[in-house]
């Protein structure tokens, strides 16, 4: 990292190795949506050439720094919806199972492995990447095989974080960064063309562990939950977000927040389970001992905050609606309500439904929280993968990608 500080006042050329940061935005019918995809080691010479045309610009013979903001209409960098990509096929046809065996009834709305389903030409049973259900009729099952961002218009950016001194090149995978960044998720967690996906079924809030939650959080847990990097990218999109002087909840809060340290203008209250880890957390005001999933009903006044976050926790509460019509009873109107999560988790107290789906369709599933509560404003969300974990985190044996950090959240 020293060697790549010492260069941060050259500019990138053809031999340059790179920290680059690239941001996708679009809209649709529900809010603003944004994905962040980081490439610290993005390789000018092998990558450059798959790049939009407009975006090499703000790479080659630039310094670090934020580039322009480029929009591409639909077909432009991702393909253009096509009708002829709905396949129809008999229900006889999706063998999806669960890891313990049993069969797997199709849902609209529901992404699945196109492995799943047999009889579609140049589908092979291998084949783990994602298509939806959307429509089930009778004996039959009706499949979108586009791209969820298909047809969509989308903003680009690109940000040069860093730069590496040049290495020696000898070949190696080109890597289409663009691709690689919008085909892996990003848009499954929209509904099908304004329809409700079918989420709710039942099982759906069932857990491995159905005894008391208060026995579960009993134990003191001081632990990080998520990565370092991950926690500073939820510790930005909060401290962009929430206004000086807002008074806010941390809402099944623990001994961190989550919140920017410098941040001491937030008036800060929490709620959770566990008193030790609660009194240990030197951001808070105040806090209270609530169990959610044994009573939704929040012990505050209407209108009392004018934010609500809730970090790695959402996945845990088995009467989401309730408590989320709960959160906007109490927010101040224009007031606001932030979930932000990863992909790790308490597997026995998390819901069934959590573990079954693709890490964007839990974006999409929060979105259903806040529409079907009661929620009428634009409903925001944002995904932040691809940084490197730290070395000296425990998990880096597992694996050397950081934890992606996903945000969903609306207005009152």
């Amino acid at each position: 990292m020293k060697a790549a500080s010492q260069m941060n006042d050259l500019c990138i050329h053809l031999h340059s190795l790179a920290h680059v940061k690239f941001s996708a935005h679009w809209q649709d019918d529900i809010g603003d949506h944004a994905a962040i995809h980081h490439v610290e080691k993005f390789n000018v010479w092998r990558d450059i050439d798959l790049l939009p045309e407009s975006l090499i610009g703000d790479i080659l013979d630039q310094p670090v720094g934020r580039g322009k903001t480029h929009s591409f209409k639909a077909g432009e960098i991702m393909p253009t919806w096509q009708s002829s990509q709905l396949v129809t096929v008999p229900a006889k046809n999706f063998t999806g199972r669960f890891r313990n065996g049993q069969p797997i009834q199709p849902r609209a709305g529901r992404f699945y492995p196109k492995g799943m389903i047999s009889g579609v030409n140049d589908v092979y049973s291998e084949n783990m990447f994602p298509t939806r259900v959307v429509a089930i009729h009778d004996n039959e099952i009706v499949l979108d095989y586009n791209q969820p961002l298909a047809g969509q218009k989308i903003d680009l950016e690109v940000e040069i974080v860093d730069i590496f001194p040049p290495a020696d090149e000898h070949g190696g995978r080109c890597n289409d960064v663009i691709q690689d960044m919008l085909t892996n998720g990003p848009g499954m967690q929209m509904p099908y063309k304004g329809t409700v996906t079918d989420f709710f079924v039942q099982g759906a809030f069932d857990r491995i562990d159905e005894t008391t939650d208060s026995n579960f959080y009993q134990q003191q847990r001081k632990v990080h939950h998520l990565d370092a990097n991950a926690r500073q990218s939820i510790a930005d999109l909060y401290g962009h977000q929430i206004a000086n002087g807002s008074k806010v909840l941390d809402l099944m809060a623990s001994w961190e927040s989550h919140l920017p340290q410098s941040r001491n203008d937030i008036e800060l209250s929490g709620l959770g389970m566990n008193k030790y880890e609660l009194k240990a957390n030197s951001q808070l005001s105040d806090y209270r001992l609530h169990d959610l999933n044994q009573n939704p009903a929040l012990p505050y006044e209407d209108e009392s905050f004018d934010v609500v976050i809730c970090t790695a926790s959402v996945e845990y509460l088995i009467q989401p609606l309730r408590v989320f019509a709960e959160i906007r009873r109490i927010l101040k109107p224009g007031g606001q309500c932030m979930m932000t999560f990863s992909n790790r988790w308490f597997p026995t107290k998390s819901i069934a439904l959590w573990s079954e789906m693709h890490e964007f369709e839990r974006v999409g599933l929060v979105i259903e929280y806040f529409r079907q509560s009661g929620w009428s404003g634009k409903i925001n969300t944002l995904s932040s993968r691809g940084l490197h974990r730290p070395v000296d985190d425990p998990h880096y044996a597992k694996t050397q990608i950081t934890d992606p950090v996903y945000a969903v959240w609306s207005q009152k």
